[in-house]
């Protein structure tokens, strides 16, 4: 009896410890992301060019299949 609780005791330490230190990688995490945000350092922030309007694309032609006629004779000839 006193085993499982030794055992339950340091599964609940070690439980600690591993969320104390995946909180602590998620705060360096969004630190990081914020000084990325306030010097704007990400696709589109200050460092891309100015956004320009492209030429619209041209319409596709549509081309179309023939269909084949099937060369079976019609059911109602037999």
């Amino acid at each position: 009896m006193a085993l499982r609780l030794i055992i339950a005791f340091c599964f609940l330490i070690s439980l600690n410890l591993w969320a104390a230190e995946q909180s602590a990688e998620d705060r360096v995490r969004n630190n990081e992301i914020d000084k990325k945000a306030k010097q704007r350092i990400y696709p589109g922030g200050r460092d891309e060019a100015d956004l320009r309007v492209q030429n619209p694309l041209p319409t596709p032609t549509r081309k179309l299949t023939p269909t084949l006629d099937d060369e079976k004779s019609d059911p109602s000839d037999d």
